[in-house]
Formats: C-alpha cells, sequence, structure tokens
C-alpha cells in the first residue's frame, strides 16, 4: 500500500487531469457559438431576470475558459485553475441551458474531484480517483439502461451503425434490431464490470471497442455527425484506461462508498441515482446518460406568418418549412450540439423566436419503451 499510493498522485491523477483539460478545451472550440451570444439561436437562461450579455462580453469569458483550462494544465500541482474552470463554466451555463450538454456535465463533475485532490495526499487523491470511476460507471450502466427502448433499436443504432453494417453482409432489419437491444444491455453491463475487479479488465477493453466503433460511424470515416462528441468518446476510452486499468486490488465499494469523501457522496446521488427519475419526469434527460438513446423529449415549433418574417433570412430560408422549425438542424449547424431535451427550453426557445401569440410549440413526450408512442402536449405561448 506504502507503494501504491504516492503512484496515485504521481502518475494516474495528474494523467486523467490533462486528459480532461484536452477534452473540454476541444469541445469548446469545436461547439464555439454555443459560449457566445452573438448568435441566430437563442439563449435560454435559467431565469428571464438574468441581465443580457453583450457580445464583447461572452468572448471574454469564453477566451477565460480557455486561459484556465490551459493554465489548469500548466500548473498541474495547483488546484485553482481547476475550481475556476468549474466555476465559471457553470455560472456561464446559467445563461443558457443549451450548454448543459452531457459532456459540459461530466467534465464539470471530474473536474471537480480532480480540483479537491491536495498536494501531497494521497488519501485525498485516491479519493478523487473514486469519485471519477464512479461517475465513469455510473454513466455507462445508465446510457445503456436509457437505450433500452424500441427508438434505439428502430431508429437510433440502425442509422448510428450503418458505416459498419456497409462493410458486412446484407444483415436483415430484424436482425438488426436485436443486436441493438443486445447492445444496449452490453453497455449498461459494462458500466457494472467496471465495479467488479474480476470482470474490470474485459469491461476496459469492451469500453474502448464501443468508443473505438462509434467513432469510427460519427467520425470522418462514417457520417461525420456531431463533432463535439469525437473528443468526448476519446476522452471517456483514455479516462476508462486510466482509471480501471491496472486497480484489481480497487473493490467495487472504494468506489461506491469511498470513505471519508463527502464528494463521493454527492456524485453517488448526481449520477447513481438520480438518472432513475428521469423515467419518471423529474430529471433531466441530458443529467442522465441519455444522448443517443432514442428516449429524449422532441419538439414541434410551428410559426405564423409574423412569426416566420421576424426571424433572420438565412434561418427562415434554412431552416423553415411551411412555418415548421427545423431546431435540431438549426442547433447543429449553429452550435454543434443538439438542442437540450427539456420542455422547459423548447417553451423558452420558441418564446424567443417572435410574438409568443403566433408561435405554437408541440413537445413529443419521451416515447414508451416498448411501443415508441409519444404522448403530444400542445401550447400556444401567447394570449
Amino acid at each position: 500500500m506504502s507503494v501504491r499510493r504516492p503512484r496515485v498522485l504521481v502518475v494516474r491523477l495528474p494523467l486523467v487531469r490533462v486528459t480532461l483539460v484536452a477534452a473540454m478545451l476541444a469541445g469548446l472550440l469545436l461547439s464555439r457559438n454555443l459560449w457566445l451570444t452573438a448568435r441566430d439561436f437563442p439563449t435560454v437562461p435559467v431565469w428571464d431576470g438574468l441581465p443580457a450579455v453583450p457580445p464583447d462580453v461572452s468572448r471574454i469569458v469564453f477566451a477565460a475558459l480557455l486561459v484556465l483550462l490551459v493554465l489548469s494544465a500548466v500548473l498541474y500541482e495547483t488546484r485553482w485553475p481547476v475550481l475556476a474552470v468549474v466555476a465559471v463554466t457553470a455560472g456561464w451555463c446559467l445563461w443558457d441551458q443549451m450548454r448543459w450538454q452531457p459532456w459540459v456535465y461530466q467534465y464539470l463533475a471530474l473536474f471537480v474531484a480532480v480540483g479537491t485532490a491536495r498536494r501531497g495526499d494521497a488519501d485525498s487523491g485516491e479519493r478523487a480517483l473514486a469519485v471519477c470511476r464512479l461517475v465513469a460507471a455510473a454513466t455507462y450502466f445508465w446510457s445503456g439502461f436509457q437505450k433500452l427502448n424500441v427508438g434505439f433499436a428502430a431508429e437510433i443504432f440502425p442509422w448510428v451503425m450503418e458505416p459498419v453494417f456497409r462493410l458486412l453482409p446484407d444483415v436483415p432489419a430484424a436482425w438488426v434490431e436485436r443486436f441493438a437491444w443486445g447492445a444496449a444491455g452490453i453497455e449498461c453491463a459494462l458500466g457494472v464490470g467496471l465495479l467488479v475487479p474480476r470482470l474490470r479488465r474485459a469491461a476496459v477493453a469492451g469500453v474502448v471497442g464501443m468508443h473505438a466503433t462509434l467513432l469510427f460511424c460519427l467520425g470522418p470515416t462514417g457520417h461525420d455527425w456531431n463533432s463535439v462528441v469525437w473528443p468526448w468518446n476519446v476522452a471517456l476510452a483514455t479516462l476508462v484506461v486510466l482509471l480501471f486499468a491496472g486497480t484489481r486490488g480497487v473493490a467495487a465499494a472504494d468506489i461506491l462508498w469511498p470513505r471519508g469523501s463527502w464528494l463521493g457522496r454527492v456524485a453517488l446521488v448526481l449520477f447513481g441515482v438520480m438518472p432513475a427519475l428521469n423515467f419518471v419526469g423529474y430529471w433531466d434527460s441530458y443529467l442522465s446518460a441519455c444522448l443517443y438513446s432514442g428516449n429524449t423529449p422532441r419538439a414541434r415549433i410551428t410559426l405564423g406568418d409574423a412569426a416566420a418574417a421576424a426571424l433572420p433570412h438565412e434561418v427562415r430560408e434554412k431552416y423553415t418549412s411551411d412555418g415548421v422549425v427545423d431546431l435540431p438542424g438549426w442547433a447543429l449547424d449553429e452550435l454543434n450540439v443538439p438542442p437540450y431535451p427539456a420542455r422547459r427550453v423548447f417553451r423558452g426557445i420558441a418564446s424567443r423566436l417572435g410574438d409568443p401569440a403566433d408561435v405554437t410549440l408541440v413537445t413529443l413526450d419521451r416515447p414508451h419503451w416498448r411501443t415508441g408512442e409519444r404522448a403530444e402536449i400542445e401550447e400556444v405561448l401567447g394570449p
């Protein structure tokens, strides 16, 4: 034990920190417009009373984030740049809920864990790594669990895996759906496997293989789609190796309930327990590992003539058809992220697209896991 514990701080933890910094930098640069206010896609603050932020100020905030991330890597034995990244990013997310993307949420949690490790304190380093392991394992478990639905099996999985299936002989559609259910179950099992010492080596290999496949399918070799998740996949595969490889002596209890770690208790609640509430509508989908799950709410926004005319010409021409707004296409093209799937955010976006009395929002609730049917909630935003 006396040999292993210092190596936690000397080798494993700094590499985790550098990986997080590189991944966050890549994510910010690939979604630059998401973090600025000089854009056409509306910002949706958590409270409408927050003051509007001028474009020049948003550029300063964005530049400050980049500088803090660089300092976090350069001053690798200093905690304040990491904690400053968390504070500035979390604060800036209050001005736009579109920034609450799954990778942002996960990175911030891991940065908090890394930022609590005190220099020269092996115990705090081990507690930080335990929190990081918990966040990673819980993410895979809930991500797989969320994919156990017919929408993922019939729509998302066949589309994502199309580049792989093109390399294979013709695969019957029924088989593809069976593969999808199996893939969701395997991802769920990988999250559990990361916790169990005897299964950990196989789980690490499975996670790395899964991310390599996703990069092949979503990257330039496949769909060339949503590039902001490419570095996330690279980072997750790297982090799983750094966090779990060679840790046969770390028991599941050391990860789920690390001794003396208040942060571990918080992480267990946020990443281990709260995602279960998403199934009954009390926790956001993107805070519950729902990306590419086929299990998130959707929105259909219809504009009247006056509201449509109020849109910038390029937006109107490219992202509206018969008054219906292509919200996912607009968000991905301008911000490089999908719309945040929550009814309050859909309502906030719709209310900013013109006279609310001329805008109709239909929220399609999360689908039934077996039938794929969605309840529709229609509302006209104005009087």
